[in-house]
């Protein structure tokens, strides 16, 4: 006999065990312990899928349903950062308005106002004891700035 036929015994042990599959009366009688054993093993795994297949079908809408929501509060949080970070890219590259380089030929330059006189910085000293010199002075001092505003910019 060869290797590759089974015995008697192993002919016998698999008839058993094929009853047991199909769970024929008195063939857990008759059937070896690991045949039983293995019998059990095959028909637990058949009911563990079953089963989780059963669970799989009921909770695949909530599954779906949850994705869903992951998928919008990703995109609602995408939305948030681009909402933020436009603001914060118009505004830091938005030009400067300091002046960092000589003024172009025909753009408007500072204005040159008139240095107070002697007088009246001579006045504003004296001002506690003669209020109207001060004012007298401050009113000239005043119109010539005013004066030379309305020069520059008329």
């Amino acid at each position: 006999m060869s290797e590759d036929e089974p015995t008697d015994k192993e002919r016998a042990e698999a008839e058993a065990l094929a009853h047991a599959l199909d769970n024929e009366k008195g063939a857990a009688e008759s059937a070896p312990a690991d045949a039983l054993e293995t019998a059990a093993l095959l028909r637990h795994a058949e009911l563990s899928d079953l089963a989780a297949r059963r669970v799989f079908e009921r909770l695949a809408p909530a599954l779906e349903r949850r994705r869903r929501v992951v998928m919008v509060r990703l995109l609602a949080g995408t939305a948030v950062l681009v909402a933020l970070a436009v603001p914060i890219v118009v505004l830091t590259s938005a030009p400067r308005s300091v002046v960092t380089h000589a003024p172009r030929a025909g753009a408007l330059s500072a204005t040159a106002l008139p240095r107070p006189s002697a007088q009246l910085l001579t006045a504003q000293a004296r001002a506690a004891s003669d209020p109207r010199k001060l004012q007298n002075e401050m009113r000239s001092y005043r119109d010539a700035v005013y004066d030379a505003l309305a020069a520059r910019y008329q």
